[in-house]
């Protein structure tokens, strides 16, 4: 990742106090976002920070009225992606963003992530 890629897409962290554990980043396509770059420090795999991560992610495509996230499965992400609800779509895989059941309550939405 880039200083670039990040003055032209929004990028997410997730912080346990002052500790980076993960962040991923979207790139807006209009009526479809991509989500790219959802990583978890070793330390913190199994944890939940993902799935909390990847829900942040849908909640911001919602709120931008986006249909269809794609999702690039990088490092082996694509089990994960598939277990939260992605289907393959031609050679990636995809989330209907308005219909998708989320696995976390409201309130964690807005904890441990920022711009």
């Amino acid at each position: 990742m880039t200083p670039e890629y990040v003055a032209e897409h929004p990028v997410y962290a997730a912080t346990e106090g002052a500790r980076l554990v993960g962040f991923y980043a979207l790139e807006d396509e209009g009526d479809a976002w991509t989500l790219r770059h959802l990583w978890v420090a070793p330390e913190w795999t199994g944890r939940g920070r993902g799935r909390w991560m990847f829900t942040d992610a849908v909640r911001r495509v919602r709120r931008a009225h986006a249909a269809t996230l794609r999702l690039v499965p990088e490092a082996g992400a694509e089990r994960f992606f598939l277990k939260m609800g992605a289907a393959a779509a031609g050679d990636a895989l995809e989330l209907d963003a308005a219909t998708w059941q989320e696995p976390l309550p409201d309130s964690v939405s807005d904890a441990g992530s920022a711009e």
